[in-house]
């Protein structure tokens, strides 16, 4: 992004930018900032869901308190499953979400990385539920 373009946001009443590329947790400290600021709140650190749980300032996943490595769009599903534990989210809700309202790929795309998603989480795998003809949730066990 060029200097003139950035002042002129800032002229127009803007109080940050993000650039591409931007890392997940450097957005989410930026959001985290500017909600402290506006509301004086703190965010939950980390999501737990059973087995699971995702500090978000360091996006470190864990089952059982064992670290795992996950792709960034495993990664952006499991988040969005644990901030909304027990929702039942379809393909489309998930591949405009994860993947954005442009992707022109199948449905099925989601299929394949819940699967790898479950492989990694070992174990807690299981706590990702598919709802017959409806999509995906995530659940305590």
């Amino acid at each position: 992004m060029r200097e003139e373009d950035r002042l002129l946001g800032y002229e127009l009443g803007c109080d940050d930018y993000v650039c591409k590329p931007f890392s997940l947790a450097e957005l989410y400290a930026k959001a985290n900032a500017l909600i402290k600021r506006s509301k004086g709140k703190v965010i939950n650190e980390e999501l737990i869901c059973g087995a699971i749980s995702l500090h978000r300032r360091t996006l470190e996943v864990k089952v059982n308190g064992r670290p795992i490595e996950l792709t960034p769009k495993e990664l952006e599903l499991l988040v969005t499953f644990l901030e909304r534990k027990n929702w039942i989210f379809t393909r489309d809700m998930l591949l405009d979400r994860i993947w954005g309202p442009e992707y022109e790929g199948s449905d099925r795309t989601v299929d394949n990385h819940v699967k790898k998603l479950r492989k990694n989480l070992k174990e807690a795998g299981g706590q990702i539920k598919t709802i017959y003809s409806k999509g995906y949730k995530l659940s305590e066990s």
